[in-house]
Protein backbone atom coordinates (compact mmCIF):
# COMPACT_ATOMS: atom_id res chain seq x y z
CA UNK A 1 0.00 0.00 0.00
CA UNK A 2 1.19 3.58 -1.02
CA UNK A 3 3.31 4.87 0.90
CA UNK A 4 5.25 2.20 1.48
CA UNK A 5 7.88 2.91 3.98
CA UNK A 6 10.77 1.65 2.91
CA UNK A 7 10.25 3.95 0.00
CA UNK A 8 9.73 7.04 1.97
CA UNK A 9 13.45 6.69 3.81
CA UNK A 10 14.29 8.59 7.05
CA UNK A 11 11.99 10.77 7.77
CA UNK A 12 12.29 14.34 9.26
CA UNK A 13 10.75 14.80 12.10
CA UNK A 14 11.27 11.61 14.84
CA UNK A 15 7.15 11.28 15.78
CA UNK A 16 5.00 12.84 13.94
CA UNK A 17 5.10 13.73 9.86
CA UNK A 18 2.41 15.02 8.07
CA UNK A 19 2.41 16.33 4.25
CA UNK A 20 -0.28 17.08 2.06
CA UNK A 21 -3.31 17.26 4.73
CA UNK A 22 -6.30 19.06 5.24
CA UNK A 23 -7.65 19.85 9.37
CA UNK A 24 -5.52 17.43 10.84
CA UNK A 25 -6.45 17.87 14.98
CA UNK A 26 -3.85 16.35 17.44
CA UNK A 27 -4.67 16.12 20.78
CA UNK A 28 -2.69 14.64 23.89
CA UNK A 29 0.42 13.72 22.18
CA UNK A 30 3.17 12.57 24.02
CA UNK A 31 6.61 12.02 22.49
CA UNK A 32 9.72 10.69 23.48
CA UNK A 33 12.84 8.07 22.12
CA UNK A 34 14.99 5.64 23.07
CA UNK A 35 18.30 7.25 22.35
CA UNK A 36 18.87 10.93 21.54
CA UNK A 37 17.38 12.22 17.94
CA UNK A 38 18.50 15.05 16.20
CA UNK A 39 15.21 15.43 14.15
CA UNK A 40 12.62 18.21 15.64
CA UNK A 41 9.25 16.01 17.13
CA UNK A 42 7.06 17.21 15.01
CA UNK A 43 7.41 17.96 10.32
CA UNK A 44 4.06 19.24 8.77
CA UNK A 45 4.35 20.80 5.60
CA UNK A 46 1.57 21.97 3.25
CA UNK A 47 -1.16 21.90 5.65
CA UNK A 48 -4.34 23.57 5.54
CA UNK A 49 -6.15 23.60 9.00
CA UNK A 50 -3.93 22.26 11.71
CA UNK A 51 -5.11 21.85 15.36
CA UNK A 52 -2.51 20.85 18.13
CA UNK A 53 -3.84 20.51 22.26
CA UNK A 54 -1.71 19.32 24.68
CA UNK A 55 1.40 18.17 22.34
CA UNK A 56 4.56 17.11 24.88
CA UNK A 57 7.76 15.58 23.39
CA UNK A 58 11.36 15.11 24.43
CA UNK A 59 13.71 17.39 22.78
CA UNK A 60 17.61 17.36 22.58
CA UNK A 61 19.74 20.05 23.03
CA UNK A 62 19.64 22.94 20.25
CA UNK A 63 16.55 20.90 18.01
CA UNK A 64 13.29 22.75 17.32
CA UNK A 65 10.43 21.15 18.87
CA UNK A 66 8.84 21.44 15.51
CA UNK A 67 8.71 22.24 11.71
CA UNK A 68 5.89 24.32 9.95
CA UNK A 69 6.30 24.85 6.51
CA UNK A 70 3.47 25.84 3.86
CA UNK A 71 0.76 25.79 7.39
CA UNK A 72 -2.07 27.92 7.26
CA UNK A 73 -4.51 28.13 9.95
CA UNK A 74 -2.47 26.41 12.77
CA UNK A 75 -3.71 26.86 16.06
CA UNK A 76 -1.69 25.64 19.36
CA UNK A 77 -3.33 25.21 22.34
CA UNK A 78 -1.47 23.98 25.82
CA UNK A 79 1.39 22.94 24.26
CA UNK A 80 4.66 25.48 26.09
CA UNK A 81 7.18 23.38 23.62
CA UNK A 82 5.43 24.50 20.38
CA UNK A 83 4.55 27.84 21.65
CA UNK A 84 5.67 30.64 19.16
CA UNK A 85 6.11 28.43 16.18
CA UNK A 86 4.21 29.55 13.01
CA UNK A 87 3.95 27.97 9.86
CA UNK A 88 5.32 29.38 6.80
Amino acid sequence: MYPEPRRVGVTPAYGIFARHVRDLELANIRLSFASEDLRPAIMCEDVDGLEIDHFKAEISAGVAPGRFEGVKNLTIHNSPALQGLTGR
